[in-house]
């Protein structure tokens, strides 16, 4: 029997083919809120209907074998959006009012008097963290393979999430905010703190995710592509 070899997930980009979250990605109620990932993660039973039952993840659950994106991948590297824009954002938030010589801010400049430290803070790389997934040759990135490299990782940036969701430089995140993956892209991945949200607010999110699943699926369906499911 041959081997499928699937593209990764950059070089699907770099085409001009549309490259998607699946329609059981876009089922993920993903909190930043437990390490233990079947409390942090339910799944919605119908991914085109935002008010049907949750069920809890795991590793049986069958989205756990289902492609995390449409088409699926070999291999994706993920980012988390916040952090990809924290340089540039923490830099515009630093730089008016760093002073080497006002101790309040305590700043330090590079050679082109560009500001490298401020308010106790250095200033971040310019690339955000990034963790790459791999799946086994012949096989596609399932959700499970994905959510099992990816929640303990966004679990470890949590200080980090926070400080950039906050107004940089100013204060973090409370702790006690509720930080949620919003599943519309596998990567860069798009984390959101709860803080401020109303219930409609909550409802429209998750109305627009079903509404994507639902055209997804639409879509799969006039293609004639079957659902795929696969073990890592």
């Amino acid at each position: 029997m041959s081997t499928t070899y699937y593209p990764s997930y950059e070089t699907l980009k770099s085409t001009s083919l549309q490259l998607l979250a699946s329609a059981d990605f876009l089922r993920l109620h993903w909190k930043l809120t437990d390490d233990d990932i079947s409390r942090a993660i339910t799944v919605l039973r119908d991914p085109t209907d935002e008010t049907s039952a949750q069920e809890r993840f795991s590793a049986d659950h069958p989205v756990s074998k289902a492609s995390v994106t449409y088409p699926p991948v070999s291999s994706i590297p993920v980012s988390v959006e916040p952090l990809d824009e924290y340089a540039g954002k923490w830099w515009e938030a630093h730089d008016l009012h760093a002073d080497k010589d006002d101790p309040q801010f305590r700043s330090c400049f590079d050679a082109d008097g560009s500001v490298v430290h401020s308010c106790g803070q250095d200033r971040p790389g310019d690339e955000g963290p990034k963790l790459e997934i791999v799946a086994p040759l012949g096989h596609f990135v399932n959700v499970g393979q994905y959510v099992g490299a990816a929640h303990p990782w966004l679990r470890s940036l949590d200080h980090q999430l926070r400080l950039v969701k906050g107004e940089i430089g100013s204060w973090t995140l409370d702790p006690h905010v509720l930080l949620i993956v919003r599943p519309s892209q596998p990567s860069p991945l798009r984390i959101d703190g709860h803080e401020g949200w109303t219930p409609s607010n909550v409802d429209d999110h998750w109305r627009t995710l079903a509404k994507t699943a639902k055209n997804l699926l639409e879509r799969r369906a006039r293609e004639n592509v079957p659902e795929q499911r696969q073990d890592a």
